[in-house]
Order: structure tokens, then C-alpha cells, then sequence
């Protein structure tokens, strides 16, 4: 169905709670609509994009106005007309959510655990799952730079902020090959690490 949203569109009885999933498109702006779904009503923006429609939303209609929300849609259709998928970019941005510092650590160690003797494997877990890294944990493994390892390092030992760099006993603890070298996060670097 085809109306302008605004407020008084929402008290309309066609866009009340039912069954199914229904659709109110603006009559102002093509491509935002309400979407309702049994009590759920949220604002969207749809698109064409690679031969496919896509669809974003953009908020619950109980935290946005119509006109924030169209403000919103408004954006969104912008950027696909310059060539942007906004759908793509959260895909992309989710899955770089997955892909953190913790989860990288744990396929290392696992890996680590058939070279390494059982002391230095226990000395490796604890550094790179404990107080030392634990803040970086929640990280990206992209968003991770030299200076975020650095400050970790010289947290717990003040005078050695770069001494870990040439370190031969510790070079199989420092997280920097691990992130951006040779180790599981190699070709992965978004470049940030020199």
C-alpha cells in the first residue's frame, strides 16, 4: 500500500498489528516504507543494488519520527546512487566483527600446541589470553595497531615498550608476527602496522 508516512499514517488501522509481514510505502520518497511484522513496525529503506532488492532498516517506529526516518532513508538511497551498498558494507563489517583478536588467539594456540613444549605452551596462553592482551580481545584483528600492542607491553612492564621488538626468548609470545606477520593474520593486515 502506498501513503505518506508521516504520524498520522501510524494510527492508520491498515498498519496495525496482524499477521504476516506487510509493507506501507511513502508516497514523498521512493524506496522508504514501513515494514510491519506482527507487532514490530519498523522503518526501511529499499533498493536495487547487483540485479537484487535489498532492503536496510532503519529504525523501530518507537525510537524514530517519521521525518527522522525518512531523514535516514533519505541517506541511505543517496549513497546507492553513487554506486554504494550500504546492505554489502554491514555484511562486510559483520564478518570483520568475527574475525577478533580472541578468536585468532585460540586457532594460534591450537596450533602452537604441537610445536611448542607444554611450559612455553602454558607461558604462551597465559600472556596472550591474560591481563596482558585481554583488553585487545574484543578487537578486530584489523583495527589492531603497533601502538595498541606497545601500550599492552609497557602496562605490565614500563621499561620495556620496545624492548620486545629484538627479544629472542619472548619472540614466540609477542602478538605483533601473530597480528600482522607471518602467523595465522598474515594477508589479513588492513596495512595499519608498518
Amino acid at each position: 500500500m502506498k501513503l505518506k508516512l508521516d504520524t498520522k499514517a501510524l494510527a492508520d488501522p491498515r498498519l496495525k498489528p496482524g499477521q504476516g509481514e506487510t509493507f506501507a510505502w511513502d508516497t514523498e520518497l521512493a524506496g522508504f516504507g514501513l515494514r510491519r511484522q506482527g507487532e514490530c513496525r519498523t522503518y526501511v529503506a529499499q533498493y536495487r543494488a547487483g540485479g537484487r532488492t535489498r532492503r536496510v532498516t532503519i529504525g523501530s517506529t518507537d525510537r524514530l519520527t517519521p521525518t527522522q526516518a525518512r531523514e535516514g532513508a533519505r541517506k541511505i538511497l543517496a549513497r546507492v546512487s553513487l554506486g554504494e551498498d550500504p546492505q554489502d558494507e554491514k555484511a562486510a563489517q559483520r564478518a570483520a566483527a568475527e574475525r577478533t583478536f580472541a578468536k585468532v588467539v585460540d586457532v594460534y594456540l591450537a596450533d602452537k600446541q604441537r610445536t611448542l613444549r607444554p611450559s612455553s605452551f602454558k607461558v604462551a596462553r597465559l600472556y596472550l589470553t591474560g591481563s596482558y592482551f585481554r583488553p585487545l580481545h574484543a578487537m578486530g584483528i584489523n583495527e589492531i595497531t603497533h601502538p595498541d600492542i606497545a601500550a599492552r607491553l609497557s602496562a605490565h612492564h614500563p621499561r620495556a615498550q620496545h624492548a620486545y621488538r629484538g627479544s629472542r626468548q619472548a619472540s614466540h609470545l609477542c602478538p605483533v608476527p601473530l597480528v600482522h606477520g607471518g602467523g595465522l593474520g598474515a594477508g589479513q593486515s588492513s596495512g595499519r602496522y608498518p
